[in-house]
């Protein structure tokens, strides 16, 4: 759908391909970028909606390439429609939905029936995950790679029961994947050796939670990724290791970039930049999560790597749970945490805190996740380029982050009362106005994402 009137936002900080500048850009009525000037530079039509920024900041919209919207089968926890209107209200305007829903993404026309079932849903722009199974090297072979984002692979068990940790299905899977592999790596059998020590421990079955890290522990973690990275060098696949948690993760990561530069990205999500273990005896059900938020040591190796450059994207993992099914003893609670509409905002406020220049968030979050995925047209502010943009106010006072503030349908997140110093003032999607925080919502106006992989 087009608009029928251009759009001229004036008098905007753009923050976009690391510099920081005050530009007019004007959305043509096909909802793409049609200028991009200085300040000022542009007059606009009688006919344009014309919009004075006031010095606010200007970014990409972010590009949430790792989410949980549980649809279909899991609408009671959230639905497309809802999680997606969370997603702009935040700041995120394309999402990548992973394959564990009801039923499972596993098969090529499941992933058709994905596309067809969020047009004319979804308020973001939507790609699909295919997930690979011990048994469906064939749908992973005949993807289709123009809708395909990347193939998931679980190589330790989550939410879903997708775990493929049988060596010789994880060759199948690395040597026949024809484009970018995302990986959940941790390690079954040290999980499981790890939980029988905690229930010989606990006896009465009341584990604390503070025993989560341990259980899935740094090591399990470390040990699936180097196994992952063997693979990938064995059979020269592109690999993507998702929700990095702890240090021993990134020694690994250093070595293997060095080894295979181009050929091996990594992940992480706000909750293990903000959080520690130090906090599981107040937060208990709401920070379990897998892999396990860890120690303050990994908290900050991970905030160290944001400058390396060692991560390249940040993803939420957005994963609502109701809190009827969350709020249990340890190990009948399900993992997960909710937290989309906020990710922006707190990556913003962690770049502030750790001295990380603001133009590195549009890096994490828009241009690396379009670059890696090879997204078509999208992830940056540039001439020709659809018009997906938010626009962030920064605050003078930080406020704190509210109950009213929450927009997932299961309506709890971990980060209230966090204080933030940024807004969510406007998010435009395929130059429509998705999201304003003083207007109702407007019908959805999301697109299906297409892929370069050739």
């Amino acid at each position: 759908m087009s608009s029928e009137k251009r759009t001229l936002i004036d008098n905007a900080l753009l923050l976009n391909e690391g510099q920081e500048r005050e530009v007019a850009i004007l959305i043509g009525k096909d909802g793409r970028i049609e200028r991009v000037e200085s300040a000022g530079g542009i007059s606009p039509a009688p006919t344009d909606t014309a919009i004075d920024a006031q010095g606010d900041y200007l970014m990409p919209g972010a590009i949430d390439t790792h989410v949980h919207f549980r649809d279909p089968g899991l609408t009671h926890k959230a639905d497309m429609a809802t999680e997606s209107a969370a997603a702009v209200s935040g700041g995120v305007t394309s999402f990548l939905d992973m394959p564990n829903t009801k039923p499972l993404t596993t098969n090529n026309q499941a992933l058709r029936e994905k596309y067809q079932y969020a047009n004319g849903r979804s308020y973001a722009n939507y790609g699909f995950y295919l997930g690979a199974t011990r048994r469906n090297i064939e749908e992973i072979e005949a993807l289709d790679p123009t809708i395909t984002p990347a193939v998931k692979l679980f190589m330790g068990s989550s939410t879903g029961d997708m775990a493929v940790d049988q060596l010789e299905a994880l060759h199948s899977v690395f040597s026949q994947t024809p484009i970018l592999l995302a990986t959940h790596c941790e390690t079954d059998d040290l999980i499981r050796a790890n939980t029988q020590l905690a229930k010989q421990a606990y006896p009465d079955g009341d584990i604390p939670y503070h025993l989560h890290p341990q259980i899935r522990s740094a090591h399990s973690c470390a040990q699936s990724v180097s196994l992952a990275m063997e693979l990938a060098q064995q059979y020269n696949t592109r690999l993507h290791i998702l929700h990095l948690s702890c240090a021993e993760e990134l020694d690994l990561i250093a070595q293997g970039k060095e080894k295979r530069p181009g050929y091996l990205t990594a992940e992480t999500c706000p909750h293990y930049l903000h959080l520690s273990s130090t906090s599981y005896d107040q937060l208990r059900w709401r920070m379990k999560c897998n892999p396990a938020i860890k120690g303050r040591m990994d908290q900050l190796h991970l905030q160290e790597a944001l400058h390396s450059g060692l991560i390249d994207t940040i993803g939420s993992d957005h994963a609502p749970h109701l809190i009827s099914e969350k709020d249990r003893p340890y190990a009948s609670a399900p993992s997960g945490m909710p937290s989309i509409e906020f990710s922006l905002q707190l990556m913003l406020d962690l770049a502030d805190t750790i001295g990380l220049p603001r133009h590195h968030i549009p890096r994490l979050m828009a241009h690396n996740p379009a670059t890696i995925y090879r997204i078509h047209l999208r992830g940056y502010v540039r001439e020709g380029y659809y018009a997906d943009l938010v626009r962030v106010r920064h605050l003078q006072e930080p406020q704190s982050l509210t109950q009213k503030g929450i927009r997932t349908k299961c309506a709890w997140t971990p980060y209230v009362n966090h204080t933030t110093r940024y807004s969510v003032i406007a998010t435009w999607v395929n130059g429509h106005l998705a999201y304003s925080p003083d207007s109702p919502m407007p019908s959805p106006q999301g697109k299906a994402l297409r892929f370069n992989h050739a």
